[in-house]
C-alpha cells in the first residue's frame, strides 16, 4: 500500500498554509489594511519512489522569489491610496 498522488497534494497543502504561518505571510495577507488571498498557481511534484504506509517523509518547497517580486511590484503601482 502507498500514498496516491492526491493524499500527497493534500499533505502539501498542508505544509504550505504551516509554511505561511511560520513566515508570518498569513498576517500579511489576511489582517492587513487590505485584505487579500492566497493563490497556488503551479504545484510541480517530482515522485521518486512510494511512500508505504506508516513510513516518515518531509515535504520540502522552493518559493519563486523573482515571481514575488514582480507580483509585489504590480500590486504596488495599482494600489491607490
Amino acid at each position: 500500500m502507498h500514498m496516491n498522488n492526491a493524499t500527497y497534494l493534500k499533505h502539501c497543502d498542508i505544509a504550505r498554509i504551516k509554511l505561511w504561518f511560520e513566515n508570518d505571510v498569513w498576517k500579511l495577507v489576511f489582517q492587513g489594511a487590505s485584505k487579500g488571498s492566497m493563490v497556488v498557481a503551479a504545484n510541480n511534484n517530482r515522485y521518486r519512489r512510494a511512500i508505504t504506509a506508516f513510513q516518515a517523509f518531509e515535504i520540502r518547497t522552493q518559493v519563486g522569489v523573482v515571481k514575488a517580486l514582480v507580483s509585489q511590484a504590480l500590486t504596488q503601482l495599482f494600489t491607490y491610496t
